[in-house]
């Protein structure tokens, strides 16, 4: 038995069609097929870095802002930020978005939100019970 060299895929199109019109000229029934074509791999490697002057890292922003990276995140989820295409498993920030928001006064250009301070809960249940504890503590 004759061992022959494996086929690049033109010359496997080649030699299927060859088959298909010997079958189909003899005269049989089979219906002949188109052969799918067989794509190439891309040649042009993709990038492993990304593109330094459009976007930075996380943390990268947050050394811009002088801020860490919950900040950024936070300030990403408001909108605030604007997120570049992740890269890999790295979110990446628009630098245009971190240069906009330095310009309007950085992070803290937002409107402070009054904070309510809540006092701590008492353990103390009534009034009786304080004078009770009041009395309790050591005199000098």
């Amino acid at each position: 038995m004759e061992c022959r060299k494996p086929l690049d895929a033109e010359e496997r199109a080649v030699e299927v069609n060859r088959l298909l019109l010997a079958r189909l000229s003899s005269g049989s029934n089979f219906l002949a097929l188109p052969v799918p074509s067989v794509r190439q791999p891309e040649t042009t490697p993709r990038s492993t870095t990304p593109n330094p002057e459009f976007a930075c890292t996380v943390k990268e922003a947050g050394a811009m802002l002088g801020c860490g990276t919950t900040k950024v995140y936070e300030l990403l989820n408001e909108g605030r930020l604007q997120a570049a295409e992740k890269f890999g498993r790295r979110r990446m920030v628009l630098k245009s978005s971190v240069e906009a928001l330095l310009q309007a006064g950085g992070i803290s250009a937002r409107a402070a939100q009054p904070t309510k301070s809540v006092p701590a809960r008492s353990r103390i249940k009534d009034a009786s019970s304080l004078a009770a504890a009041i009395a309790k503590l050591p005199v000098e």
